[in-house]
């Protein structure tokens, strides 16, 4: 019996050994594990009555930190892009303004043209950089963990709970809470591994207070293609 329960506990502590801090790395890990990737994705979003509007989007990420995101179509939305050139410095551009904005403070809590994620939730990945990080269960496969904003973080959400993959260490849903409670989940689908990396092949982001949600879908997707950090430039957002 002694033995038999040696054998389980050495079963099950190799799961539980793990910290907070290094499960969110392996999450951070996966989703920067190409030096860059670009990527079309199909973004519908549905308001609280069912009513639906699908457009197209270009993505280009360099790093951990640098990103472009370009509306491709329709016409009517054509050219509208949104650019992070590190987590202090993003920028939105509307060809209608002909002009670059920076998105600073408050703005960056905003949500990117109509969507469902702020300009916060679609330029940021590096969890660990604004939350302290427990590893609170471990259930049917998912660590759960609870995130909380540390003394420096630059976030307007005062808690996240994300449920995590433990085999591909790939978030499969985020609860974001505002000081008024939970505010919006997050849930990913079509997990497949790409060219030897482990994607997201979609995102459902929903407001759980208006019913309004956003769905974002890959098309295609290209990995380690050489982009240089001169790409992400306010230049190549106004192209």
């Amino acid at each position: 019996m002694r033995k038999l329960l040696t054998i389980l506990l050495l079963a099950i502590v190799p799961v539980l050994a793990l910290s907070g801090e290094q499960v969110i790395d392996k999450v951070e890990d996966v989703l920067t594990a190409a030096s860059d990737m670009t990527a079309v994705y199909t973004i519908t979003v549905t308001d609280s009555g069912g009513t639906s509007q699908t457009s197209t989007l270009k993505i280009w990420t360099r790093g951990d930190e640098q990103r472009m995101i370009k509306y491709t179509a329709p016409s009517s939305v054509a050219g509208i892009g949104f650019l992070v050139i590190s987590s202090d410095e993003m920028y939105f551009y509307s060809p209608s303004r002909a002009d670059v904005r920076r998105i600073a403070g408050h703005a960056r809590y905003e949500n990117f043209h109509n969507t469902d994620f702020t300009y916060q939730d679609m330029g940021n990945y590096s969890y660990s950089e604004d939350y302290d990080v427990e590893l609170i269960d471990t259930v049917d496969g998912q660590y759960i963990l609870e995130l909380t904003p540390n003394a420096g973080a630059d976030t307007d959400y005062t808690k996240l709970k994300m449920w995590v993959d433990t085999d591909t260490n790939v978030f499969r849903r985020v609860d974001f809470y505002t000081s008024a409670g939970l505010a919006k989940r997050m849930t990913t689908g079509g997990i497949a591994v790409r060219d030897g990396y482990t994607s997201i092949g979609a995102l459902l982001m929903t407001d759980l207070n208006t019913g309004h949600k956003t769905t974002i879908s890959i098309s295609s997707i290209d990995y380690d293609s050489g982009l240089s950090s001169s790409f992400f430039s306010q230049r190549e957002l106004q192209r």
